[in-house]
């Protein structure tokens, strides 16, 4: 139908005829002898674009022919063409409130009101072909969008694409998630740092993290947060020996120099670290040095960054292996010695020897003079008590006040001075039998025994005396 339409209700209408109310007169009053069709189509076949169906009279749908098709009233800017629509007092009342317009058969003209509101026609809004298309390109676009965005992410929480070549990282002590993820991303193990950070505190992963240095390799994000830990294989290994005699601080120095742990997170470990071990049990928690003498020399494969109590423990657990696969713990129920005492020994034993040989001659010594009883003098507890190692112990140095001072303190030193090894810890074990009390360095760097003091101190005055005053 057209959307252009004539008030019915004008008292003269395109074809001048006069209309009456169509609720009040019957049909076939309306054109004498002719239908109430045949008048209907005559007074408005002037309308341009009306197109009337063919619908039965008795059915014909006269508000649609007449008001057009329902929901077509609405305010078009660009459709200046109006009618006027039938209303009562009230234009926005509805049917049968007070004022609304009444279509019962009792209307007449006296009671009718022209208008006073114009209502435009209204026109079906269509997006057409071209608007489908735009729209569907839209959609289109925002799924590629979401689906490459959704890739992405998926690439890097499961690492798809990523290459598998292990990149070396370094995690701190006391790090935090945001400090793993600037290392992962700055090392292109991630591409996300947010995502990353989301998952690992999401599936609580974080606590799975452990300081070190890992060969990590760009993965899922699962595989990543369970490699950067100590029990995995993907921390950064190194081959660290540990030589026979060294004291605490200067193994902890070898360890600090390859990499494994500071001095100074050893040294905290080894005096605040529990460490549950049977042969600790004779040591003071409070005992400076406690652990010196059981860290045992040996080669290890420790990890770059490692936690310092790890190392501790396994140097200690190696220990306490040494011990057991060389029956040393059975020969001590033989001993009127702790083990503690045995180590304490065999650490003077490991410092004063030139050679392995001497080790069980040089214990006899010790061992001699522990039954007199006479003060040890060992050369060596007095290198331990001074800053820098001096080439010659003088007098003065055998005064100085120190429970590691044998020259200074009856019997054993306070604790042991240096770490042995399973040879001198045999030896202070199995001192060799005989009676010498004193023994002095030769030129050639092997030791000299003596009974008694005026032998030592006969060889002490000849030039075969390593510290002889001509060979200064």
């Amino acid at each position: 139908m057209s959307d252009k339409w004539k008030n019915p209700f004008e008292e003269d209408d395109a074809e001048g005829l006069s209309w009456e109310n169509p609720f009040e007169t019957e049909r076939a009053d309306l054109g004498g002898d002719e239908s109430w069709r045949e008048v209907f189509d005559a007074a408005v076949s002037d309308v341009p674009g009306l197109d009337l169906p063919a619908e039965d009279p008795d059915t014909f749908p006269v508000d649609e022919a007449l008001f057009g098709p329902e929901g077509a009233y609405y305010d078009a800017v660009a459709n200046e063409e109006v009618f006027f629509a039938p209303v009562g007092d009230d234009a926005s009342a509805e049917p049968g409130d007070e004022g609304a317009y009444d279509y019962d058969d009792d209307y007449d003209d006296e009671h009718y009101e022209k208008p006073e509101r114009a209502v435009r026609l209204a026109r079906r809004k269509r997006t057409g072909f071209l608007g489908g298309v735009m729209y569907a390109a839209f959609i289109l676009g925002v799924s590629t969008i979401l689906a490459f965005v959704g890739w992405m992410l998926a690439d890097d929480v499961l690492g798809l694409t990523r290459d598998d070549t292990p990149i070396e990282i370094a995690i701190p002590e006391n790090f935090t998630i945001e400090e793993v993820a600037d290392i992962l991303y700055d090392a292109g193990v991630i591409n996300h740092r947010w995502l990353f950070m989301w998952y690992a505190e999401q599936f609580e992963r974080v606590e799975r993290i452990q300081p070190g240095v890992y060969q990590v390799r760009p993965a899922d994000f699962r595989a990543i947060t369970g490699s950067l830990n100590q029990r995995t294989g993907a921390m950064v290994e190194v081959r660290v020996m540990i030589p026979e005699g060294r004291t605490m601080v200067q193994t902890f120095e070898i360890l600090e120099a390859h990499g494994v742990a500071t001095v100074d997170a050893l040294m905290y470990a080894a005096e605040n670290g529990t460490f549950h071990f049977d042969f600790l049990e004779d040591v003071p928690l409070d005992a400076d040095y406690r652990l010196q003498g059981f860290l045992f020399p040996d080669t290890y494969i420790f990890f770059l960054h490692q936690n310092p109590e790890a190392v501790i423990r396994s140097m200690l657990r190696n220990f306490d292996t040494r011990m057991r696969q060389n029956d040393i713990y059975e020969l001590l129920e033989d001993s009127e010695f702790t083990l503690h005492e045995i180590v304490n020994i065999a650490a003077m034993i490991e410092r004063e020897m030139a050679n392995a040989a001497e080790a069980p001659r040089i214990s006899s010594v010790i061992h001699n003079r522990l039954n007199l009883p006479m003060r040890l003098q060992i050369d060596a507890t007095i290198q331990f008590i001074l800053p820098e190692v001096e080439e010659f112990v003088t007098y003065a140095h055998t005064q100085i006040p120190s429970v590691w001072n044998t020259y200074y303190v009856d019997g054993l030193p306070y604790g042991p001075i240096a770490n042995p090894g399973v040879a001198t810890i045999l030896a202070a074990l199995q001192p060799e039998n005989t009676n010498f009390l004193f023994y002095a360095l030769h030129i050639n760097g092997h030791h000299e025994f003596f009974r008694n003091f005026d032998q030592h101190s006969a060889f002490m005055n000849t030039p075969n005396f390593a510290h002889h005053a001509d060979n200064r």
